[in-house]
């Protein structure tokens, strides 16, 4: 038997992959973190695809990257501004 997760999470398990608990699986979805899950087994049975988990956690991280690089680029402007400002 394999060791691979399935592509369908059940909420249960989507709350294991995202390491949450199962009740805030809904306020990830309304906030836009988590895509919404499929309802083709019906309304009482929602699944969510695990490879658009895991390209939204994709596009967070690319994001977070670029902020924290643009931020890194911002304090290194800001240094030398105050080296060149301390120099005159």
């Amino acid at each position: 038997m394999s060791d691979a997760l399935p592509r369908w999470l059940g909420p249960e398990q989507v709350a294991a992959y995202v390491s949450c608990r199962v009740d805030h699986v809904p306020r990830l979805v309304r906030r836009g973190l988590l895509p919404p899950p499929s309802l083709h087994l019906g309304p009482r049975s929602p699944r969510f695809d695990r490879l658009r988990i895991d390209a939204m956690f994709g596009q967070a991280a690319a994001s977070a990257t670029d902020t924290a690089k643009e931020m890194a680029r911002a304090t290194l402007r800001a240094r030398l501004e105050n080296r060149s400002a301390h120099a005159r």
